[in-house]
This record gives C-alpha cells, sequence and structure tokens, in this order.
C-alpha cells in the first residue's frame, strides 16, 4: 500500500451470511435451516470468490466459485412430500438455480443427516466427484441495502479469503480491491441530495483569532448555524468541520 492511496468505500461481505435457495420458513422445522455438513476447513472462500456450494460423493459440502460447472439436485416439494432429483447437466451453480426452479420445486435444500445422505447417495449412483446443492450466499453487498449489481475491480479482484471489504484506488480510475476489513484507510461517504451539503467558509479579514483553538471553532461554527438557520423555513441546519488528511480546517489560499 505505499505507493497508490486507497479509500473505503461502502461495500462489504458477509462470509456467515449462508441461506438455502428455497425461502419459505414453513419448508424448515426448527432448527433445519440452519443443517450444516461442511468438510474440513470449509468453507474457505479460496481466493475471495466462493459463495455457492456444492455437496462431496462423500456427503460433505465445500464453497466453490457459483461460475464453476457442476451437475445439480434438485428437489419437488409437495405439501409434505420431497422428492429429490439428480440432474445430469454441468452448470453453473446460477442456471442450476434456474433450472431446478422452472421444472422442479428449487435446488435441493439439506434440512437433516437423512436427506443429507440420500444426495450423497444420487452424487455416488451418478459417479459425480460432487454435486449443487441450494445453499449460496451474497458475495458482497452495499452498506445502504440497495442492490446495484455494478462492480468496478481491479485486475484479479477480489482475491483475499479474508478480505471482505473494499476499496477504492483513485490513481487507478476509481477500480476496486478487497482489504481486511480492520484496516485504517480514508473513506468515501454518501449523501443523500439536499441532506448534506458543503459549505466552504472564507475569512476576508485578517483577524486575531487563534483559529486552532477548539473554542474558537466552536463559536464560529454557531454562529453560522444561526445564519444559516435563519435562512430555511424548517431551521433544520446541523455543521460540522472538515479537516484535511493533515488535520486542518482552515488553509491559505
Amino acid at each position: 500500500m505505499c505507493c497508490l492511496q486507497r479509500a473505503w468505500i461502502g461495500l462489504s461481505e458477509d462470509l456467515n451470511s449462508w441461506r438455502w435457495s428455497i425461502t419459505d420458513p414453513n419448508f424448515y422445522r426448527d432448527g433445519e435451516a440452519a443443517f450444516r455438513n461442511w468438510a474440513e476447513n470449509e468453507p474457505n472462500n479460496y481466493l475471495g470468490a466462493e459463495s455457492c456450494v456444492g455437496m462431496w460423493n462423500n456427503g460433505f459440502w465445500n464453497d466453490n466459485h457459483c461460475q464453476m460447472l457442476a451437475k445439480a439436485i434438485c428437489h419437488d416439494v409437495r405439501e409434505q412430500n420431497v422428492s429429490l432429483i439428480f440432474i445430469n447437466q454441468t452448470m453453473s451453480w446460477p442456471a442450476a438455480q434456474s433450472h431446478c426452479r422452472k421444472h422442479h420445486t428449487d435446488l435441493a435444500s439439506v434440512r437433516t443427516v437423512s436427506e443429507n445422505e440420500q444426495i450423497k447417495g444420487l452424487v455416488q449412483s451418478a459417479g459425480e466427484l460432487q454435486a449443487w446443492i441450494g445453499l449460496y450466499r451474497l458475495s458482497w453487498v452495499w452498506v445502504d441495502g440497495s442492490n446495484s449489481s455494478f462492480r468496478h475491480w481491479r485486475a484479479s479482484e477480489p482475491n483475499g479469503s479474508e478480505e471482505n471489504c473494499a476499496a477504492a484506488v483513485p490513481a487507478d480510475g476509481g477500480r476496486w480491491e478487497d482489504w481486511p476489513c480492520s484496516w485504517k484507510m480514508p473513506f468515501f461517504c454518501n449523501a443523500v441530495p439536499g441532506s448534506k451539503r458543503l459549505v466552504k467558509v472564507k475569512l476576508v479579514k485578517s483577524s486575531s483569532l487563534d483559529l486552532r483553538d477548539p473554542a474558537v471553532l466552536a463559536d464560529l461554527l454557531q454562529q453560522f448555524e444561526q445564519k444559516l438557520k435563519a435562512s430555511r423555513s424548517d431551521g433544520d441546519v446541523r455543521l460540522s468541520w472538515r479537516k484535511t488528511l493533515e488535520g486542518e480546517i482552515f488553509h491559505q489560499e
């Protein structure tokens, strides 16, 4: 990080946000939606790009890149009856989800040890190494909850299994990198139009005021607030000083 300045943006991923493709809460009894059978050291989010789950032919699960090609397990749900169907066609996880939803109910949820054994048997009988099941997570989400799919990653990014927050590199056209969320960096804030605005203050006369004195700065801020409140019908004005990276508020032009 010595040569290019970076700044946090509001994009991150939650490695523990696993969920089933079928979301009907009535499909799961108490605790069944939380059933997991991960292989040792899984999930590991290898290279920071594994958000979809497959079952090995030994019954254990691992996270994979969602565009990996594999066969899939769908299920048909008819009230209390659940039928598992092996799909003998290689496809990505999103394509498998679409196929299962079009021709069956959904990609298979695994709620119990018994269902896990049934799916393992289907994978083994087909002679496959693994197959998709319906577990996945949302890999990168915006903190404001928006559903924008826009991505602007640098080449080979994201690439860290434990780098779960995104930063922009202005010197590279604002492209993004993933970094550990605990790192300290400058950051960008998002202001809703009309809710925040930058007000520049220019001192045109010499003054004996010490502009480094917190009490002086607080008094000036209060004066500015009072003047701005008088110009607004709702009187809703709250000001704060914005500092430079060097900690300065006022500077000579």
